[in-house]
């Protein structure tokens, strides 16, 4: 029985091993199996594009006081939405309201104090002007003498003629000095007022521009972005009191590297994907290229790029980050196929068409491809379904 029983344990292990070595090595655990997938021609979009990082910058424009005091009032807060024009904030005015208001009792008093320096200048002109009116008439006496003893010169002596002529234009002389006196007394009194008249206007205006700038206006219109300063605190001309942003000009930038700013042109397409809207892609076109470089510490060469969104969210804020697809080029809304549904047959691009449970061969022409699918120029309609094969 030990010798059957032997001899059956033997006949079994050779069986065993004849069967292994029958078997496909195809087949053991771990081995590649052919794995058939079945996928549509649908309608999609083929893009070739290259990946950047960028910023969003919205353009903004401060707002300064021209003069320093203490912040009165605040029309506006961070957030609200101004226009040009708008009444930002305020200054405290009492000590220049207080001195317009002296210089302008200042003016009134110095017009009527003009008004009686004209009276008492008109009356020193007036007698100045009966001066001269006596010394004329005092001059044509003389002349009318002088001329008599002209006429008859068997009566006046030589020497009285002379003596004549002498205080004649002696009153001539002291005529033409009075009346210079006169003119003098005019314009002394005339132009004294009107100097200190004017100095003092010149104050008052000057006056009236420091109260104006004690009042901040919206130089454009935007969003408030940030407020430097708290009503009844000190507010100074160095530093912006405010800014506003302006949310309607949202730009992009990005740093592109030098190995592919050489394929960026400007009106280019770019897809952008906010980090804040995930899942949401917006349009821009480029806008602005440097042509300055940016070397940073380990010599990469670098150039800024400026991207324009055509839409953007309302939740679009400065610094936010964003990913950049700079498009070199694509095909929109045309039948995409998988890349390796394509297989080469004689040359011919082919792909397997399933039709009726039946998987039938059928030569395609295909366009741009991304490298994951590719566009489907001829051959196939959208809708039909394609066998792909791989190794698993």
């Amino acid at each position: 029985m030990k010798k059957k029983h032997l001899f059956m344990v033997i006949s079994l292990f050779l069986l065993g091993g004849i069967i292994w070595y029958m078997v496909p090595k195809n087949t053991v655990e771990g081995a590649p199996v052919e794995v058939l997938e079945e996928v549509k021609v649908k309608s999609g979009d083929v893009v070739i594009d290259f990946i950047a990082d960028g910023n969003v910058r919205v353009l903004s424009k401060e707002q300064y006081f021209n003069t320093s005091g203490v912040l009165e009032a605040l029309h506006f807060e961070v957030g609200d939405v101004v226009v040009k024009g708008d009444l930002l904030a305020k200054l405290n005015t009492d000590d220049l309201e207080l001195k317009i208001k002296q210089t302008e009792i200042a003016i009134n008093t110095e017009i009527e104090r003009q008004k009686e320096n004209i009276t008492n200048h008109t009356y020193d002109i007036q007698k100045q002007e009966a001066i001269i009116e006596s010394l004329t008439k005092e001059l044509q006496r003389e002349i009318s003498l002088l001329e008599t003893m002209a006429a008859y010169p068997s009566i006046y002596t030589p020497n009285a003629y002379d003596d004549q002529l002498y205080k004649k234009e002696q009153l001539e002389t002291t005529l033409g000095s009075e009346k210079n006196e006169l003119q003098k007394l005019k314009n002394e009194s005339q132009a004294l007022n009107n100097l200190v008249i004017d100095d003092k206007k010149v104050s008052l205006e000057l006056l009236k521009l420091d109260l104006e700038k004690a009042y901040l206006y919206a130089d454009t219109e935007g969003v408030i972005g940030a407020i430097h300063g708290v009503v009844n605190n000190n507010v100074g001309t160095t530093n912006a009191f405010l800014t506003i942003l302006d949310q309607e000009r949202p730009m992009i930038f990005s740093m592109v590297s030098e190995l592919d700013i050489g394929q960026v042109t400007l009106g280019q397409k770019v897809l952008v994907e906010l980090e804040s809207d995930y899942g949401m892609t917006y349009e821009g076109l480029i806008s602005w290229i440097s042509m300055t470089p940016t070397i940073d510490n380990n010599g990469i060469v670098s150039y800024e790029v400026e991207i324009t969104l055509e839409k953007y969210p309302d939740t679009i804020r400065s610094g936010l980050s964003a990913l950049l697809r700079i498009v070199l080029k694509e095909r929109l809304e045309v039948l995409v196929i998988p890349n390796t549904a394509v297989k080469i047959v004689n040359n011919q691009q082919v792909v397997e068409v399933k039709e009726n449970d039946q998987i039938l061969e059928r030569m395609v022409v295909t366009g741009l491809t991304d490298g994951v699918n590719v566009e489907v120029i001829q051959g196939l309609e959208e809708g039909e379904t394609l066998i792909v094969r791989s190794l698993k």
